[in-house]
């Protein structure tokens, strides 16, 4: 633009749109198979319909993942992104590139949730989902063969148990069907009953606390099997009077920090949160004042972590620490620092009720 002394000039820009970062932790990341559909992008779809015009549906190799997808928002509601797996040629056996390539299109920008490949229930495909869990801050959903037993459902928790972010993980052994004979790995009922549940809530998603999913079936299994699958890692998927339920939800790890599950999409969520409130601090002068707001920011998101009954504690005290005064020191500011340690108490979930009865004769007092 020429300019012209004296004179004005006016120049009009149009602004970015601002974009808040992800942390919905209801949102799913499915990866697998499909009709058709782009190989080089991720696409978020809100429905079946939607699912069908983007993959379309009927493919050779893709039933599984179409029935999947279907239930998912047949009985569900929640943000879903579609990755399709490239299988040119490979007779529905794609090779483990093309499953990493179609997992690397959920970047980390996308935010938290849960990501699964239904029906994928090799070692292999585990640790892929589970590397992934760890890079993105998201929690991985695997799912046993359509016909495993205790035995084999115990192999692949053990063959997970030392990969990196196998704490994020949690295995489901067992598939449902469908009415018309449509299997439906377990991992989407994980994932369906998963996305109903707040993880600021720290509420497992099981039996008791969950709605049952009408209209479909699972094989029975004996109690003695279901304890031992269990104990050795495995969530199963269970028929009570309305539909079926999850009757676990476990970690794949027997540590006691991550073993249960539900505090593992609590801490994901917390770190969801806390990187979002960190990141506005990024620029400011460091000052006490900073520090004091800085602290009060992260307290207030315990408080409200507490307050929805996902921490341990009669008190707010009890339950969580955020220390700003020991680890903001000069040396820190010189350096350009702004930190906190945070301690939390998670509250753990009621997996066992024992209730001792003792009878008493007539003529004793209680």
């Amino acid at each position: 633009m020429s300019e012209i002394r004296p004179g004005v000039q006016f120049v009009r820009e149009f602004a970015p749109r601002k974009t808040s970062p992800a942390v919905d932790t209801r949102t799913t990341f499915m990866v697998g198979l499909t009709k058709a559909g782009v190989t080089d992008a991720q696409v978020l779809v809100r429905s079946f319909a939607e699912f069908q015009d983007a993959f379309q549906t009927g493919g050779q190799h893709s039933k599984v993942f179409e029935t999947a997808v279907a239930a998912f928002f047949q009985f569900g509601n929640a943000p879903l992104w579609v990755a399709k797996v490239a299988d040119a040629e490979s007779n529905g056996k794609p090779n483990d590139a093309a499953w990493q390539a179609a997992l690397d299109l959920f970047t980390v920008d996308l935010g938290p949730g849960q990501v699964l490949a239904p029906g994928q229930s090799d070692t292999k495909a585990h640790k892929r989902l589970a590397a992934h869990a760890l890079a993105t801050n998201r929690v991985a959903l695997l799912d046993g063969a359509k016909d495993a037993d205790p035995a084999a459902l115990k192999q692949l928790a053990t063959g997970l148990a030392v990969s990196p972010g196998s704490d994020r993980c949690a295995l489901f052994g067992n598939w449902a069907v469908t009415p018309d004979g449509g299997d439906i790995p377990a991992s989407v009922i994980a994932a369906i009953q998963t996305t109903k549940v707040d993880a600021i809530s720290n509420i497992q998603p099981i039996e008791q606390q969950a709605t049952p999913i009408a209209g479909i079936t699972v094989k029975a299994w004996a109690d003695k099997d279901k304890t031992a699958a269990y104990k050795d890692g495995a969530n199963l998927v269970i028929s009570r009077p309305g539909g079926v339920v999850l009757g676990g939800y476990r970690s794949v790890l027997a540590d006691p920090g991550t073993y249960d599950f539900s505090a593992t999409r609590l801490m994901m969520w917390l770190e969801a949160q806390i990187k979002t409130l960190s990141a506005q601090f990024i620029g400011s002068p460091i000052t006490t004042d900073t520090v004091a707001t800085f602290h009060g920011a992260v307290a207030s998101l315990l408080s409200r972590v507490f307050s929805a009954g996902g921490l341990f504690g009669e008190t707010a005290q009890e339950a969580y620490l955020v220390d700003t005064r020991s680890v903001n020191t000069p040396e820190t500011a010189a350096k350009r620092e702004l930190n906190a340690r945070v301690s939390i108490r998670i509250a753990e979930h009621v997996e066992l009720v024992k209730v001792h009865a003792v009878s008493v004769p007539v003529t004793e007092t209680i």
